[in-house]
């Protein structure tokens, strides 16, 4: 990318943190969906917010956590951080990504849709494959079980995920296999064309799981923050 900025006058200063990530096996985490979340504030409010908070809860560690806000006594601390006279309040912004959804979205993408999401990055979706993976995320445990949906979840996440030894045929026949076992528990519901759309496209799935292997700018497929 470009650019003809030349001073700092106006620049914004950003600082990032991770908290909570459980790593691309996404089918297997302990909740259903990741929180990106944002907060603008000036330093110096932001610095004095950390004083305020720390004196309260008797805190004098080097980072404050939210666990410090979640034990004070009936949790005035986080209310008054939170509410409306609080310092994140009308600065902050939370974006929740359902962890099935979009591995679903990104497998339709790449077995059906060519890669369409993947070669903007995410930024410009397909509406009919989002559609379908939304639509697919919805039916799945009541329509086939919670356990049979969970293994094609299981099998889904593989599929997507790079290896040292860069498997490409096991990895997709063990995804189609749940596929036929999700198709033998289907009783003609409305998802019964997308599993059938997936068990026809045997070889472009092995051609798509042979590019997500080849192409650097596939690998981070499982990556929920680019888009």
């Amino acid at each position: 990318m470009e650019t003809t900025q030349t001073s700092t006058e106006h620049a914004l200063e950003i600082a990032c943190d991770e908290s909570g990530w459980e790593g691309s096996n996404l089918a297997a985490g302990n909740s259903d969906v990741i929180a990106h979340a944002s907060v603008r504030l000036d330093i110096d409010v932001a610095a004095e917010c950390i004083r305020a908070l720390g004196g309260r809860s008797g805190q004098h560690n080097f980072q404050y956590k939210a666990s410090h806000l979640l034990r004070t006594k009936g949790g005035s601390d986080l209310a008054g951080f939170l509410g409306p006279s609080g310092p994140v309040h009308g600065r902050a912004r939370v974006h929740l990504t359902h962890k099935s959804c979009f591995v679903l979205g990104r497998l339709l993408d790449l077995f059906i849709g060519g890669s369409v999401d993947a070669a903007s990055l995410g930024l410009r979706p397909d509406q009919r494959l989002a559609s379908l993976a939304a639509r697919l995320c919805r039916a799945g445990p009541d329509t086939f079980g919670r356990e049979p949906w969970q293994a094609f979840l299981a099998a889904t996440n593989v599929v997507l995920r790079a290896d040292a030894r860069r498997r490409v045929p096991a990895p997709v026949d063990a995804f189609l296999g749940q596929v036929e076992v999700l198709r033998t528990l289907d009783g003609g519901s409305r998802v019964g064309g997308i599993l059938d759309e997936l068990r026809n496209g045997r070889q472009d799935a092995y051609s798509a799981r042979a590019r997500l292997l080849e192409d650097r700018a596939l690998q981070p497929v499982l990556e929920p923050l680019i888009p």
